[in-house]
Formats: structure tokens, C-alpha cells, sequence
């Protein structure tokens, strides 16, 4: 059976240098949300062994998940400043929230996200100390 190289689907699926659309980009991130159920699901008790039983692996995979959150601040800044920019003085801004207005829903937006962008910092920071740790590990086979 020829293993599929998912690495070169996704980029020929999702090229990074575009074409962007709204269905593009909600296709990415359900992409990135289902791949972390695969991984969740991969890492279970009965799964593990089979999946990333070995340190190699799980490092691999702590580097990974490292460079996401290398790379999250930038989407989260720049999704901050589209809701700033382009929402918040925009008069044609509405919203179905009752009580609230759009302009108001707007900076929660902004603000919720400056909120998530400063916490990943602390997240990369300890999943790069992970990811040194594992890097040393293997399985002796002599044992």
C-alpha cells in the first residue's frame, strides 16, 4: 500500500501563499481542530504504543506542537486587528446579540484575542523545554 505524504496534500490542498477565501480559511482552522482529535485520539492508552510509544516520536511531536504556538501569535494578532480595523468603526457593523453593540462585540473580540496571544508565550516556552528533554530519550533494545 503507497503511504500518502500529508505533508504535501495539506500544502497542495492549503498553499500557504493562497488563493485565501472564507471557505479556505474556515477549512484550515476545522483542519487544524481535526487534526488535534487525531492526535488525542492517537495518544490514548490503547493507541499510544502503536502511535508514539516511542520517545522519538513524542518528541517529534512536542517540536511540532512547539512551532504552532510559534506561530499562533501572528494569526491571533492579525485576527485582533481585522476586528479592530476593519469591524469596530465600521457602520456597517451589526450584530444579533441583543443588549450589546457591535462596535462593543468588536473590542471584546480584540481584547479576547490580545488576551489568548499573550498567554502562548508561557505555553511555547514549556512545550520547547519538553521538546529538548525528549530529544535526549530512546528505548535501549538490550533490555
Amino acid at each position: 500500500m503507497h503511504e500518502i505524504d500529508l505533508d504535501e496534500l495539506l500544502t497542495r490542498a492549503l498553499p500557504p501563499d493562497g488563493p485565501y477565501s472564507p471557505s479556505r480559511l474556515k477549512a484550515a482552522a476545522s483542519a487544524m481542530r481535526d487534526l488535534t482529535e487525531y492526535l488525542n485520539n492517537a495518544t490514548l492508552p490503547g493507541n499510544i504504543a502503536e502511535s508514539a510509544g516511542y520517545p522519538g516520536a513524542v518528541h517529534d511531536i512536542l517540536v511540532r506542537l512547539y512551532e504552532l504556538t510559534e506561530r499562533l501569535p501572528q494569526l491571533l494578532e492579525q485576527l485582533r486587528v481585522v476586528a479592530v480595523d476593519h469591524w469596530v468603526d465600521n457602520p456597517a457593523l451589526r450584530t444579533t446579540a441583543g443588549g450589546e453593540s457591535a462596535r462593543t462585540l468588536a473590542c471584546n473580540v480584540s481584547s479576547a484575542l490580545m488576551l489568548a496571544q499573550e498567554s502562548l508565550p508561557s505555553l511555547a516556552r514549556t512545550l520547547r523545554a519538553a521538546s529538548a528533554s525528549s530529544g535526549s530519550l530512546y528505548l535501549a533494545e538490550d533490555v
